[in-house]
């Protein structure tokens, strides 16, 4: 039974360790598609300065949470707003991912930890009987 409570502590141990690298690859690649979307960005506004001459409200919106709800875009702003809806997803599911991870390896520590539990209560109620 020891050796079972072993192999269950070291399967948490490699279940964390699992969701922490889950967790740096997740972060690499949220910087790198921030990154993307910043480049992004930035050649929006490069490639469409703001003329003096256009109506306030008219000119090209390069702000990715600006553009993260509106519809029918295109062009850059279409793969400006791409990015952005793609990162934020990303992340929410490495999260979900990792902390899956952790647990389902940590149910058989778990397990015994409450079985050890039970064991303790059990002698606890005994000895109360028998005393």
């Amino acid at each position: 039974m020891e050796r079972q409570r072993r192999a269950a502590t070291y399967a948490m141990v490699l279940g964390l360790l699992a969701a922490g690298v889950i967790i740096g690859v997740g972060v690499a690649q949220l910087r790198n598609a921030t990154r993307t979307l910043s480049a992004l960005e930035a050649k929006c506004r490069s490639e469409h300065p703001k003329p003096s001459d256009v109506p306030k409200g008219y000119e090209l919106v390069c702000d990715s949470g600006a553009l993260a709800k509106d519809v029918g875009l295109s062009g850059i702003q279409a793969e400006i707003q791409k990015q952005f809806i793609a990162r934020d997803d990303a992340w929410a599911n490495i999260g979900f991912f990792a902390l899956v991870v952790a647990v389902l390896f940590s149910i058989p520590r778990g397990w015994y930890f409450l079985v050890d539990r039970l064991a303790e209560l059990s002698t606890a109620i005994r000895r109360g009987k028998s005393g």
